[in-house]
């Protein structure tokens, strides 16, 4: 919809509620239904990927704005977002394929890049993300906040892995619930350092730092 209907309620010609009622008609017949008593005949491993797919969903939605997202990061972690990581957020969402940030020490150039890899995988949680440094130790840093915003922010939980069911769970390979992704021999986010051998790893993100 265009306009949110309970503003608009009394303001419209009677011609005009009908379109809007018919709109809001096919709108609601193209969402996705399943009853209470569906649901219960699903197996247990269905209804945990709808419960997960739906609050990821609802992720996407609230965090369709990076930067939103990336200031409730800089919260949880004791900071606030000024205005020169906001523009280089907005950057990293729109400046095109190949980018590089430069700016002075102390702009948070590394936690603003880790934080746009966690909202790309919930925005799409099958996408890779290969972190590379000059010296592995630095790599294995990033990946490591990566996974401390994935599994310290509260709202994050249904992308969290599950270990029993093999996903993993180590700094160098770390994957999203396996319910959210396809069955990959890459993982969701792994690191490595320049001189590590790179043959045969895939990436849909390549994060290249110092």
């Amino acid at each position: 919809m265009d306009y949110p209907y309970n503003v608009l309620n009394g303001a419209l010609s009677p011609e005009e509620e009908e379109n809007l009622a018919r709109q809001l008609e096919e709108e609601g017949d193209k969402l996705p239904y399943l009853s209470d008593e569906d649901f219960a005949r699903l197996p247990e491993l269905e209804k945990e990927r709808r419960v997960r797919m739906e609050q990821l969903v609802a992720l996407q939605v609230h965090y369709k704005d990076f930067k939103r997202f990336l200031t409730d990061v800089m919260v949880e972690l004791g900071f606030s977002v000024s205005k020169i990581q906001a523009d280089i957020a907005d950057f990293m969402v729109g400046g095109g394929q190949y980018i590089m940030i430069e700016a002075q020490r102390s702009q948070a150039k590394t936690t603003i890049a880790a934080a746009f890899c966690v909202w790309q995988l919930i925005h799409d949680p099958k996408h890779r993300v290969l972190i590379i440094s000059a010296g592995g130790s630095q790599a294995t840093d990033i990946s490591t906040l990566v996974i401390r915003i994935i599994m310290n922010m509260d709202v994050l939980e249904c992308m969290r892995p599950d270990k029993a069911k093999g996903d993993r769970v180590s700094v160098e390979k770390f994957d999203v619930h396996y319910s959210l992704r396809k069955l990959d021999k890459s993982a969701s986010v792994s690191c490595c350092g320049i001189t590590a051998n790179l043959q045969g790893r895939r990436a849909d993100t390549l994060l290249a730092d110092d």
